[in-house]
């Protein structure tokens, strides 16, 4: 993911070069920023995590639930989103067994972005 976008237009493509040698060159897309600084992260940290983990988003305005998955896809915890708690929602992992769990950031009735983190202990 690109860290710093411009503002306006940003052109991306893909080269992928294979263990061989083989060069396969994607075309180029372009995404459009209005405001380079306000694209959305997200992030989960530590990783990994044995007490709690940190969820970080510089847009949580627009997330409205957070939802955590375990491998099975069952979901473990579901946390409805006040929009004045700033940019860092703790969740004690406490409950939590050992193993790998997913983050769904979800918002605007859609998934904004799903990250993972594993927990330890």
């Amino acid at each position: 993911m690109d860290q710093n976008p411009v503002e306006g237009n940003n052109y991306y493509r893909l080269v992928q070069i294979d263990l061989d040698g083989t060069t396969y060159v994607k075309k180029m897309i372009v995404i459009n920023s209005l405001d380079g600084s306000k694209v959305a992260r997200f992030d989960a940290y530590p990783n990994p995590a044995s007490e709690e983990i940190n969820l970080q988003s510089n847009d949580f305005g627009r997330t409205d639930l957070i939802r955590i998955f375990n491998d099975k896809g069952q979901i473990v915890k579901e946390i409805n989103m006040v929009k004045e708690i700033g940019n860092i929602q703790k969740v004690s992992l406490a409950d939590f067994a050992k193993g790998i769990y997913f983050v769904q950031f979800i918002g605007e009735q859609k998934i904004l972005n799903t990250t993972r983190f594993v927990k330890v202990k």
